[in-house]
């Protein structure tokens, strides 16, 4: 297949999964509960070094589901908000995940101190820049846009803050912390990471002091890299 572009530490296309062991079995088994039949099920992890990788795959009688574990930087009522814009873009006939609800009729539980959700699983391959997939995307990506951003300003609690301190905080921990990025990234992604971080740093002090950003209270995909397009037969499947 002709690709449009150089390949990069995001063309990896296949999802790759494997089984849970038997602790991480226990626990999501107890977490699903009555949700979903514990009859002949099968449940999956994402393998290697994943973006999502608190996401679990639970396969039962037919149905596939995506199991997942919030992170816990992220209150329960932000996270509902994130729910509820999803099932608004699901109302749109936007292709994204679809929140289900657990038995007490909510789309978010806590357990251990942890929040997790389920979905409905999107089925494909991660985007890798072919001619045909680079046709899909760009257009299915412009209409998404006009779609979220038409997300109502009364359910979006704040603006995006670029630049921010918690942003600064994680470069520098990067910087002084070099030794620890092969056991976080790998050797591959660290290796570019440590080659570029001075750069990066200088770069985030400079704009911050150039430029003031206003940004307009609306919803914006921030983080639409290649592993958050899944493509099926060449077709943009799910964001």
């Amino acid at each position: 297949m002709k690709k449009s572009f150089r390949s990069d530490n995001f063309s990896i296309s296949k999802i790759k999964w494997k089984k849970v062991n038997y602790k991480k079995k226990k626990i999501i088994l107890r977490i699903i509960g009555k949700n979903i039949t514990k009859t002949n099920v099968n449940i999956l992890e994402r393998d290697g070094l994943e973006l999502n990788s608190n996401n679990f795959k639970i396969e039962t009688r037919g149905r596939i589901f995506l199991l997942k574990k919030w992170s816990e930087k992220l209150s329960g009522s932000r996270i509902q908000k994130f729910l509820n814009l999803n099932l608004w873009l699901v109302r749109k006939k936007c292709l994204v995940q679809n929140p289900q609800k657990f038995c007490n009729g909510k789309y978010l539980i806590k357990i251990n101190q942890s929040y997790w959700s389920y979905f409905d699983y999107i089925d494909g391959v991660h985007f890798k820049g072919g001619n045909v997939e680079l046709d899909s995307a760009s257009s299915y990506v412009a209409k998404f846009t006009k779609e979220i951003i038409k997300y109502p300003k009364k359910n979006i609690s704040k603006e995006f803050k670029y630049f921010s301190k918690e942003d600064y905080e994680i470069i520098v921990w990067m910087e002084k912390n070099r030794k620890k990025l092969n056991n976080i990234f790998g050797r591959k992604i660290s290796t570019l990471i440590k080659n570029n971080l001075l750069g990066i740093i200088y770069l985030f002090r400079t704009l911050k002091k150039l430029y003031k950003f206003k940004s307009k209270k609306q919803v914006i995909h921030l983080d639409l890299h290649p592993h958050n397009i899944i493509m099926k037969d060449s077709k943009v499947n799910g964001v």
